[in-house]
């Protein structure tokens, strides 16, 4: 199963929770989120509550170009998995019938040459593949697992790139929490923020079930913690981070206390900081039909885009409604990416001719690039966003500036 297919089964849970309610609706010129009263979500789609509403347009406006190309090799399968500026991390992998032969080869490529990051021995483990990376000034994080279904073991290691050391990082309590794949719920990848690294892990409780339990590593002390139980996906939101919260116990357990929630909310979009205190954001309840979930989502920086039936939800970091992109006319949204003040997805993307799009959120102007393939791991930032395109048994890397 490739990471596209992982993220599409993930995301069937999801599939489950309907958005009804915001929280913590603030004045910007305040600093800290203020408690108002719970608003229903619908009112939104009167105008009454998104400052703007901006639809999709067809023409083909946003420019592409080709970074690279190469031809498929399924024995010898190459990831882009992750850029920032002139800094990639590239997945060189070796499959002999089916199966993994060894683990991923991972090439660290800046500006002054180009390494392999080697992660340090782990016992007894089989052949891993790399799932995504994340780069910043002063770190390379990514995770391997040998497998893509829920329970397998997965590995995140962090690499020093002035001291060119690799860690492998984990909860101190393996016995209970493991190093398993957090495939319920989403990605269980890891992100930054505020230089602390965050993931979701997933651990069987003495019922058997499979719950989710959200971790952070700090590089500068070396510790990692075991923040709250029940939260999945984090995004770096602020200086913190924002997490799905299950509930489905109506009460969720962080470090910082028991939260008592309405027993009718079964999950909750969560701003968790980097002392791991927690503020509701968004609150959900049972769909009423399959029409009405929350399919996908990121955030970064200040903004929030929840895939929700057609359309995408931006919210800034305080949980506050500011635009609702309406994709009626090209139907449900995915592979949603927020780039600075751009909002990256694509539409069709699970049949031949995808269209990327990217919303503007600052000034409600869009661009698209209709293409004629199936569109994959996208990557951006504030000025440009990368994807894979395959094609006639060749993979093209592609850019799009904003």
């Amino acid at each position: 199963m490739n990471r596209a297919a992982l993220r599409a089964s993930s995301y069937a849970f999801i599939g489950t929770l309907a958005l009804i309610t915001t929280g913590c609706a603030t004045d910007e010129s305040s600093a800290q989120p203020t408690e108002t009263s719970p608003t229903p979500l619908a009112s939104a789609f009167s105008g009454q509550k998104f400052e703007t509403e901006i639809g999709l347009t067809q023409p083909d406006s946003l420019t592409t170009h080709t970074l690279s190309e190469h031809p498929i090799n399924a024995a010898k399968p190459v990831s882009l998995l992750a850029w920032h500026d002139h800094q990639t991390v590239i997945s060189h992998g070796l499959i002999e019938d089916g199966s993994l032969k060894e683990n991923n080869k991972l090439v660290f490529d800046t500006k002054e040459g180009a390494y392999h990051l080697t992660p340090p021995a782990v016992q007894d483990d089989p052949p891993r593949q790399a799932l995504t990376a994340s780069i910043t000034e002063k770190y390379v994080v990514w995770s391997e697992a040998a497998g893509l279904e829920s329970g397998t073991a997965q590995r995140v290691f962090l690499h020093d790139k002035a001291k060119k050391t690799t860690n492998f990082i984990h909860p101190a309590d393996t016995t209970k929490f493991g190093l398993t794949l957090g495939a319920i719920g989403g990605d269980a990848l890891p992100v930054f923020s505020d230089d602390k690294i965050w993931w979701h892990t997933t651990y069987q409780t003495p019922e058997g079930n499979k719950n989710p339990a959200l971790v952070m590593h700090d590089p500068l002390h070396g510790a990692t913690t075991v923040v709250a139980e029940g939260y999945t996906q984090p995004k770096p939101l602020g200086d913190g981070i924002v997490a799905l919260g299950l509930n489905p116990h109506s009460s969720g357990t962080t470090t910082t206390g028991t939260t008592t929630h309405d027993p009718n909310v079964i999950a909750s979009f969560s701003y968790f900081s980097s002392d791991g205190k927690s503020t509701d954001l968004i609150t959900f309840n049972t769909a009423h039909n399959e029409s009405e979930f929350v399919h996908d989502f990121d955030a970064h920086d200040k903004l929030l885009a929840v895939g929700y039936k057609n359309s995408i939800l931006v919210f800034d970091e305080h949980g506050t409604p500011l635009t609702r992109i309406n994709t009626e006319n090209f139907g449900v949204p995915s592979s949603i990416r927020v780039c600075g003040n751009n909002v990256v997805f694509t539409t069709g993307n699970d049949t031949s001719a995808a269209t990327v799009h990217a919303t503007n959120i600052a000034d409600n102007t869009v661009q698209s690039a209709a293409r004629n393939t199936v569109v994959t791991s996208i990557t951006c930032n504030a000025d440009a966003a990368r994807w894979t395109e395959n094609a006639n048994g060749t993979a093209f890397n592609i850019e799009a500036r904003f």
